[in-house]
């Protein structure tokens, strides 16, 4: 683990400056230390992994894990072998206003235990990954990730466009075309590649669907929670959404980055609606999604203290350019198709095994 952050004024604990806060490998069941703190790490992204300690009260449930696993790409309840470091954060129990210390790997934040359990966790941990990603030129997509192993649609939207929706509808497809996966639920980590090339890198696996329209999906649902022995996880509940997981032959390969082919902005509505936009149009409604930029700042507390998401300059310069290049490359095309769930998903992948469907075979 870094070396912890300075003590900030009003911490109840002198365990960080004492290095007391240890980072270990340990992760579903949080872990207490012999001076009573919470330390945990996480394989998250690309071959990383985010490290959590706490010096408050905070005991992490299964339903936190699956929270987390809906907001951070890539997340497994333990770090592999080879993962490097990306983020530690540290939280310091006080009773006092929050207050935040940032620096390039690390971030420590005080606050009373309730500002932060259960449900800022999540959005403070990636808040603090998003920083750190895009600093190493991965960009946490706002989208959704669905194909096969020959290539996939980044199916991009703001909140409410219908990007869950069609997963759920992709995963229905999947029991008949087993050969359809799900690369990322909501959020997708990609890079670009030295030749031109998107790749998906990571992606979110737990699904969130409204409590409302859970009866909607129950076949597909049931698929992947009641049948026994088909699924580790089981139904939590946030706020008014349902999180779970499907079968892992759901999803693609976890450790493999798979080329995307298109980009596609959709919206879930009554009017069909498919067109065509060119580089530059497409390029200004990508590029704050690529950033994440909804998700830039988290609030902590009662809106008292702040994660600053901004990134360099330069990693917005490289996005730039690289999202330009890619859009403008002879044959690729960004399409926005709008209209009912039927229309949209057939529209991004025919009711035919991908397969046999033509490929690209340019190099990028």
């Amino acid at each position: 683990m870094m070396t912890p952050l300075p003590v900030l004024p009003g911490s109840s604990s002198e365990a960080v400056s004492k290095g007391a806060i240890h980072n270990t490998e340990h992760c579903q069941g949080s872990v207490d230390t012999p001076q009573g703190k919470v330390s945990v790490s996480w394989h998250i992204g690309q071959q990383h992994h985010l490290d959590f300690a706490s010096t408050g009260d905070i005991s992490l449930t299964q339903r936190d894990i699956q929270h987390l696993s809906a907001h951070l790409p890539g997340f497994k309840p333990q770090p592999g072998n080879g993962d490097q470091p990306l983020v530690t954060v540290e939280h310091v129990q006080t009773t006092s206003h929050p207050v935040i210390e940032q620096r390039e790997g690390a971030v420590q934040v005080m606050a009373p235990d309730n500002d932060i359990m259960p449900d800022t966790l999540p959005h403070l941990l990636y808040g603090a990954c998003r920083v750190e990603w895009l600093r190493r030129k991965l960009f946490p997509v706002h989208a959704a990730c669905i194909g096969d192993a020959s290539g996939c649609y980044l199916l991009a939207g703001s909140s409410g466009s219908g990007k869950t929706t069609l997963v759920l509808e992709h995963a229905r497809q999947h029991r008949n075309l087993p050969e359809r996966k799900i690369i990322s639920a909501d959020k997708t980590l990609v890079r670009f590649t030295d030749d031109g090339q998107l790749k998906a890198v990571a992606g979110t696996k737990t699904i969130s669907v409204r409590n409302h329209d859970m009866p909607k999906w129950e076949p597909v649902v049931s698929a992947g929670v009641a049948e026994a022995g088909k699924s580790e996880q089981s139904l939590t509940s946030v706020g008014d959404r349902t999180h779970f997981q499907l079968p892992s032959d759901y999803y693609s390969d976890p450790e493999s980055e798979v080329p995307i082919r298109e980009i596609v902005l959709v919206k879930l509505n009554d009017n069909f609606m498919e067109n065509t936009l060119t580089a530059e149009s497409a390029r200004h409604q990508l590029f704050n999604l690529f950033l994440d930029k909804q998700r830039e700042d988290i609030l902590i507390g009662d809106h008292d203290a702040v994660l600053d998401g901004t990134v360099p300059r330069e990693v917005k310069d490289y996005l730039a350019q690289k999202l330009g290049d890619y859009l403008r490359e002879d044959g690729r095309q960004t399409r926005q198709i709008s209209g009912p769930l039927q229309d949209v998903y057939q529209s991004i992948m025919p009711t035919l095994s991908m397969e046999v469907l033509p490929t690209d075979k340019k190099k990028r």
